[in-house]
C-alpha cells in the first residue's frame, strides 16, 4: 500500500500537502534528516509524528531506500498548542489594557508592547520587540537606562531618587514621576507599577510594567491646592471674625481675625464644642444658629453683646449659613462676627447727647425751635411749648 494514505495522509489538518512534501523527501532526502507532520492511526485519528529520515545507497552510491523512524509527539504538539494560545490569549490581553503595558524576559528583552505604549511613545511593537539593553527606556528618557521594571528584586537607591512616592508592596513597586518626552514631546505625569512575572518553580522569568497617565489627574490636583490655597489665604485674611462649627458642635477652624478678636488661638479651640468656646443665651436653646439651619433655615442673624479677651465687652452682629462639602452635603455652618461695638458706642453717646440737649434746651427761658426745609418743626422747647400753648 502506498505510504500516502495509508499513514500519512494527503494533506494536514493546517492545510499543507504532505503528498508533495512525502515526494521532496524521496528527491531530496538529505536536505530532510528530521521533519515532523501528521499521521493517521488505522482508526482514522490524526498523530502527530517527529520523523527521522535515513537515506540508504546501493553498491553504486544511488538511493536504495529511505529508513524512517517515528517518534509519537502528538501530547508534546498539544502542549506546544496550548502555550501558544495563551500565549497569544496573553498577548491579546496585555494588547487592549488601557495603560500602556509592556513586558519583558529574564535577558531585559521586550517580548510584549500594547496598544497603548505606541500612543504613547510614538514606537511600535514591531520597532521593539525583541530588543534588549534598556531599550524601552529610549523613548522615555532619550537614553538607556533602568526603568522602574529594573528595580524589581533589587534596593538601587540612586535610581528609586529618580521616582516620586516610590512604594514596595509584595513585590510590586508603584511610583510616580514626569517624563517630557511622552507624546512626541508634549510631556506628562505618569503613575508606574510593575511586578514580577514567575515560571512554574517560582523563578524570575521576566517582568511586567504598566504606565497610565495621570497628567489630567495632577493638573486637576495642582488646581484643587491652588484653589484652596486661595480660600484659606481669603478665609485667614478676611475683615471680618469668622468660624466653621460641624453639625457635631465642634469647631473645624477659625481664621486669624476672630483670634485676634477673641484672643483664641486656633489650635486651642480647633475641635472643642463650641458652646465650650464662645457660651451665650442661645446655647442649647432652640435659639442656636446651628440647629436653627440644621432645621432648614438658610440665614440666621443676631445682634449679641460677648466677652472680649481683656473682660471688655464686644458688639457683634453674627450671620450663620449652610456650610457644604464637594458634593453639596451640609457639614456644618459658617459664622460671620461682624464686630460693631464702636458703632454701638456712638450711637449710645449720640443719644445721651440729644438727651443732654435737650435738658439743656428745656431749661433756657426763651423758646428754641428748630425746623426742616419746608418750614415744618422738628424740635421745640418746653419754654417754646409753654409760649404756644401746648
Amino acid at each position: 500500500r502506498h505510504l500516502i494514505g495509508t499513514i500519512v495522509p494527503e494533506t494536514e489538518s493546517s492545510g499543507r500537502d504532505l503528498e508533495a512534501m512525502i515526494q521532496d523527501i524521496c528527491k531530496y532526502p538529505q536536505e530532510y534528516p528530521q521533519n515532523q507532520s501528521e499521521a493517521i492511526l488505522r482508526s482514522g485519528e490524526r498523530v502527530w509524528i517527529s520523523w527521522t529520515n535515513k537515506p540508504i545507497l546501493d553498491g553504486r552510491g544511488r538511493l536504495a531506500e529511505i529508513l524512517v523512524v517515528g517518534n509519537d509527539i502528538t501530547e508534546q504538539k498539544r502542549g506546544e498548542d496550548e502555550l501558544r494560545a495563551a500565549r497569544q490569549q496573553l498577548s491579546d490581553i496585555i494588547d487592549f489594557l488601557p495603560d500602556a503595558t509592556f513586558v519583558i524576559d529574564r535577558s531585559r528583552r521586550v517580548v510584549a508592547w500594547n496598544r497603548a505604549m505606541e500612543e504613547m511613545t510614538l514606537v511600535s511593537k514591531e520597532e521593539i520587540l525583541g530588543k534588549g539593553d534598556y531599550a524601552y527606556s529610549v523613548p522615555y528618557y532619550g537614553k538607556h537606562r533602568p526603568m522602574l521594571i529594573d528595580l524589581i528584586g533589587l534596593e538601587d537607591g540612586t535610581s528609586e531618587s529618580l521616582y516620586d512616592r516610590l512604594e514596595r508592596k509584595s513585590g510590586v513597586l508603584t511610583a510616580e514621576t514626569y517624563v517630557p518626552s511622552l507624546y512626541g514631546g508634549k510631556g506628562g505625569f505618569v503613575r508606574l507599577a510593575a511586578s514580577p512575572l514567575l515560571d512554574r518553580e517560582g523563578n524570575l522569568a521576566g517582568a511586567i510594567e504598566s504606565i497610565r497617565d495621570i497628567t489630567t489627574d495632577k493638573r486637576a490636583e495642582e488646581e484643587r491646592r491652588l484653589a484652596h490655597a486661595e480660600l484659606d489665604q481669603l478665609f485667614n485674611t478676611a475683615a471680618t471674625a469668622m468660624w466653621v462649627v460641624g453639625q457635631d458642635f465642634s469647631v473645624l477652624r477659625v481664621n486669624e481675625t476672630f483670634s485676634a478678636l477673641f484672643g483664641l488661638a486656633a489650635e486651642k479651640i480647633v475641635g472643642q464644642k463650641c458652646h465650650r468656646v464662645l457660651s451665650c443665651s442661645r446655647c442649647h436653646t432652640p435659639r442656636c444658629p446651628l440647629i436653627r439651619i440644621l432645621n432648614g433655615e438658610l440665614q440666621a442673624e443676631e445682634d449679641l453683646e460677648r466677652d472680649g479677651p481683656n473682660g471688655n465687652k464686644i458688639c457683634l452682629i453674627e450671620t450663620s449659613v449652610p456650610y457644604r462639602g464637594p458634593e453639596g452635603g451640609l457639614v456644618g455652618i459658617v459664622v460671620n462676627f461682624i464686630d460693631v461695638t464702636r458703632r454701638k458706642r456712638a450711637e449710645e453717646a449720640l443719644r445721651a447727647s440729644e438727651v443732654k440737649y435737650r435738658e439743656l434746651s428745656d431749661s433756657l427761658p426763651e423758646a428754641v425751635f428748630e425746623t426742616d426745609g419746608e418750614g415744618r418743626f422738628t424740635f421745640l422747647n418746653r419754654t417754646g411749648l409753654d409760649k404756644l400753648g401746648y
